[in-house]
């Protein structure tokens, strides 16, 4: 009996961390896939019959940024059922009494220096050992990506794509997870499904070590925003990084991912003295 109740109680646990996400991937690909099709399908359309010739032209030429505008707002489709869950995930946290940075003056420039120093390490360390060309997915996933007129690939990628996969992956999922199991392991977990999230070997892995300073910076400083503030960082370093070639052959060296993986490291220790001790 008493092994049944807890397959029973180890099942409600999956599915109490499982679903949130879950419903936001459906949602999202679902929206993404539905609003594309409708679009492209009424462009095609008008081309056909020699309607808005300019028009379509120009959303042609730019299909990829128009693509990317379409999965930022299947991105927050997504979201939109989860808002009242995250509103309930915020309460509780708060009332909780989790710990929060003692100078926000301080700790925001700090977990901007950090986000954008590690996320440099990290894809420096990856373009050294070639794990970029070990994935054909991502290969696709990239070239979308920058593809995107740069002003908007910097909303979208360093402000909306970061909120919605925040909201999910550690204000909902983190927050759940951690109800069950101590913090380490809620850390690693949550960053594990956030890069299994991505779908490709090189976003998953990126994904996992990002995924762990996240939900660390968001467990010391007990505040939302500063996970936020991280993702949305190293988002939006990496994409002006690797936009522009002659930043890109810059910082791009072992010289930069060495005094870059220093400085995270400095920054880090700084961070755990700023912040009261919770991991």
């Amino acid at each position: 009996m008493d092994e049944k109740n807890n397959y029973r109680n180890y099942i409600w646990i999956a599915k109490d961390i499982l679903i949130p996400a879950v419903i936001y991937i459906l949602l999202y690909a679902a929206a993404n896939s539905i609003i594309t099709s409708i679009f492209f399908g009424a462009v095609r359309e008008m081309t056909t019959q020699g309607k808005w010739n300019n028009i379509c032209s120009v959303i042609v030429s730019y299909e990829m940024t128009v693509k990317g505008i379409i999965s930022g707002i299947s991105m927050l489709i997504g979201i939109l059922p989860l808002l009242p869950v995250f509103v309930k995930e915020r309460k509780k946290e708060q009332e909780s009494g989790r710990c929060h940075a003692r100078e926000a003056s301080v700790s925001i420039p700090l977990t901007v220096l950090l986000a954008a120093a590690s996320s440099i390490t990290i894809n420096i360390l990856f373009i050294k050992l070639q794990v970029l060309e070990q994935s054909e997915t991502y290969a696709d996933v990239a070239q979308k990506q920058y593809g995107v007129v740069f002003f908007l690939g910097i909303i979208l990628y360093g402000i909306v794509s970061p909120l919605a996969e925040e909201i999910v992956f550690r204000g909902i999922v983190y927050n759940r997870i951690k109800r069950y199991f101590a913090v380490p392991l809620a850390v690693l977990l949550s960053a594990l499904m956030f890069g299994m999230y991505h779908g490709n070997l090189v976003q998953g892995v990126y994904g996992l070590l990002m995924g762990i300073l996240i939900a660390y910076i968001y467990e010391k400083s007990g505040d939302f925003f500063h996970a936020f503030l991280f993702h949305a960082a190293a988002n939006a370093v990496v994409y002006t990084v690797t936009s522009y070639e002659s930043i890109y052959r810059l910082v791009m060296t072992p010289y930069c991912g060495a005094v870059c993986a220093l400085f995270s490291i400095a920054v880090t220790g700084i961070i755990v003295r700023l912040y009261c001790t919770k991991v």
